[in-house]
């Protein structure tokens, strides 16, 4: 009778310290991680996986929550980090450049006519960065319509999983 309770009771406490962990790790993968779908060509990808809190880099792909603009409200952006703190902004014949690096036309209007404007900022200041897609007519941190990002709004850092049918 000894052993039978002993048996249930060490199955009990593996159930007990299987089942914590398990609610660790749920806990984690439902607060730290996200998997957000694009579904526009912007980026070229159907869909990302995210993980809070790791830092970008200079092109990594990054989720972007609450960000305030101008034509889009309670949208998670997904887009490619392309300036940080302290990178000038320049625009020379209608195209910006970011430290340096092209990063695209500029346009009037966004592809349903609203307008867009270029963004006037001349550097990026602390706490913010810029954001552009790989699509020519990406809405982003190219317009004033758009903006600089707060880095508070970026969620993390992105993978990108599936390719849109045709993308290279």
């Amino acid at each position: 009778m000894k052993e039978f309770f002993h048996n249930r009771w060490d199955f009990l406490r593996k159930a007990l310290v299987a089942g914590t962990c398990g609610g660790m790790l749920g806990t984690i993968i439902f607060t730290q991680t996200e998997l957000t779908l694009n579904q526009s060509p912007s980026l070229g990808y159907k869909a990302f996986f995210c993980l809070k809190g790791l830092k970008p880099t200079r092109e990594d792909f990054v989720s972007i929550h609450n960000h305030p603009n101008a034509y889009f409200e309670g949208i998670h952006f997904t887009k490619r980090l392309k300036g940080l703190p302290g990178d000038s902004i320049e625009i020379q014949t209608n195209k910006i450049f970011v430290a340096g690096n092209y990063v695209g036309e500029l346009k009037s209007s966004t592809f349903n006519g609203k307008p867009l404007h270029s963004l006037q900022t001349k550097v990026i200041p602390d706490g913010y960065v810029f954001v552009s897609a790989d699509h020519p007519s990406s809405f982003d941190s190219r317009y004033e319509e758009f903006g600089l990002v707060k880095q508070e709004h970026v969620f993390g850092r992105c993978v990108g999983l599936f390719k849109f049918k045709g993308e290279g």
